[in-house]
């Protein structure tokens, strides 16, 4: 049976990892549950501005979808995304990703969430305003 998840304080702390099981069972056996990444494009320098490719991969068909970002921000990202499943052949169902903050934002959220899109990762992004113990604030 599936989980009921509560809705949290969005600036709690991450409580909890992401669950070990990410996709439904019979997932990969569908088109539209697709594996995002993101790759930097910075000459071995993370200094600095520069281009991100991403990438969306069906599981089931393989089918590929890869666009050029400048930088990884969360607006650029999401706009991407959107781009990439208009052109997809079938409809997007559930999106998963590592833990990289291009992926896990607020922004990223309530697209899937108002697009009602599956995202096993999107549960657990929360933003903190409150250092974690033992870690200090730049000043």
């Amino acid at each position: 049976m599936g989980r009921v998840q509560e809705e949290r304080d969005p600036h709690a702390v991450v409580e909890a990892p992401p669950p070990e099981e990410a996709w439904p069972p019979d997932a990969p056996l569908h088109s539209g549950w697709v594996e995002v990444d993101s790759v930097a494009l910075c000459g071995g320098s993370m200094a600095g501005s520069f281009c991100w490719a991403l990438t969306v991969a069906d599981t089931a068909s393989q089918w590929t979808e890869i666009r050029v970002t400048w930088n990884n921000g969360a607006e650029a990202v999401v706009g991407r995304l959107r781009e990439m499943s208009a052109s997809l052949p079938f409809v997007v169902r559930g999106v998963n990703s590592d833990n990289g903050q291009e992926f896990l934002n607020g922004h990223l959220r309530r697209h899937f969430r108002e697009s009602g899109i599956w995202n096993p990762s999107a549960a657990y992004c929360r933003i903190s305003t409150v250092p974690p113990p033992g870690l200090k604030r730049a000043s």
